[in-house]
Parts: C-alpha cells; sequence; structure tokens
C-alpha cells in the first residue's frame, strides 16, 4: 500500500520531526511504501529521500513578505530564460503510476495542495494537526481546504482534538492521535542524569520545537 504525506516544509522543527519519525516507523514495522510531497525544503529532506520517494513542490507553500519577493525574482527569470518544464512533472507521474491509498497531510498548511494532489490521486485525506487556533487563524485558506477536503481529522493531543471540534469539525471525522518522536537517540544522554545525583530530585523533559517564545522555550530555562 501507497501512502502520500505531505509536509509544510522539511525544517529542523516539531512537525516535519514527527512525520519522519512516523514514516520510518511505518518503514520497519510495515508494508507500507511511503511518497512524501514537501511544499519547502531544508535540512530534513535528505532525511525523508533516505527513507521515501520524495518531491518539492514550493508552488503551494506558505507565501511570507520575503517570499513574495523571491516569487517575482523567480518569475522574472522563468521569463528571460523561457522555462517552461513543469516542475510538478515527475510527482505526477510517479503518484500515476502508483496509486496512493491515503493522503495525510501534516499540519493545516498541507491543505494548500489538497485540490491539486486530488486530481491526481483519489484517495481518502486524513489531516492531522498539531496546531490550536492561533496557527490555524494564521492560515485560513489552509485551513478551508482542510475542511472542504479532508475525509477525516487527526489531533495531536486532547487539546488539539478539542480544538478541531470547536471549529466545527463533526465528532465522526476526527480521532486522537499522540504526536511522539524516537527517545532512542536520546536514551543514552538521559541515563546519565538518572546515574547522576540528581537522580532522585530531576526527572527528564524533551522539547521538539523551533526555539521560539511562542513555544514556550522559557520554560526551559527557568
Amino acid at each position: 500500500m501507497n501512502i502520500l504525506f505531505i509536509t509544510h516544509d522539511c525544517s529542523l522543527s516539531g512537525a516535519p520531526l514527527l512525520l519522519l519519525h512516523t514514516i520510518k516507523w511505518l518503514r520497519k514495522n510495515t508494508t507500507i511504501q511511503p511518497i512524501v510531497l514537501c511544499l519547502l525544503s531544508g535540512p530534513l529532506y535528505t532525511e525523508f529521500s533516505k527513507i521515501a520517494h520524495t518531491f518539492i513542490f514550493e508552488k503551494y507553500a506558505p507565501i511570507t513578505p520575503a517570499k513574495k519577493q523571491e516569487n517575482e525574482i523567480k518569475k522574472f527569470f522563468k521569463k528571460f530564460f523561457k522555462k517552461n518544464a513543469s516542475k510538478n512533472h515527475h510527482f505526477i507521474k510517479h503518484i500515476t503510476d502508483n496509486p496512493v491509498s491515503i493522503i495525510h497531510g501534516n499540519t493545516v498548511i498541507a491543505g494548500n495542495v489538497y485540490q491539486f494532489v486530488r486530481q491526481y490521486a483519489n484517495a481518502p485525506i486524513i489531516s492531522h494537526l498539531h496546531e490550536l487556533s492561533g496557527i490555524i487563524n494564521q492560515h485560513p485558506s489552509s485551513w478551508k481546504f482542510c475542511l472542504q477536503y479532508s475525509d477525516f481529522f487527526l489531533g495531536g493531543s486532547k487539546a488539539c482534538l478539542n480544538n478541531l471540534r470547536n471549529l466545527g469539525v463533526a465528532t465522526s471525522k476526527s480521532g486522537l492521535c499522540y504526536d511522539a518522536i524516537d527517545i532512542q537517540q536520546f536514551l543514552e544522554k538521559a541515563s546519565i542524569y538518572q546515574k547522576s545525583s540528581y537522580q532522585q530530585e530531576y526527572f527528564t523533559i524533551g522539547f521538539c520545537a523551533h526555539l521560539f517564545y511562542r513555544k514556550g522555550v522559557d520554560i526551559f530555562f527557568s
């Protein structure tokens, strides 16, 4: 069975790392063949490429002021050099030759590409959201596409699931799937602290996200 996973980018941040861990687990424990569509590249692109057929399709990436300027520059050079080759040709051919059974959108921004993907992959769409309203409200068009095309929603926590239902997602179309990462690489470091004199006073807490005030980084330094 082929599953198409859509990631909003390949940054060293929470949602892409969660997706990478999920795909690694599926490759190790199932016969599922993953396909990854990235809306932006980044440091994790190489890691995704090692475990799945991976494509970058920046046309549907979230637009920022800097990105708008970059897009204008790209348009100029495209016209200047008369480049008409389609970047998405290889992706379309791959999912046409290898039909997918499920489309998994990671974060609300994945909704940007649902309409396009549905033209070539007639499969149910599962939107897996880790965000609350603060981020969802920043991407109204993405959320609109999620509501329009998603067959089912997954919340990465109880708070995320409750938020989805508060935003109008039916109980019958939503469920809970806790976010998780591979802790094996951290166990050795954790064991050092556990064997130290701090063992009885402290326990290890992990953090997986950008070092950004909205993520509560200050708690780890207080």
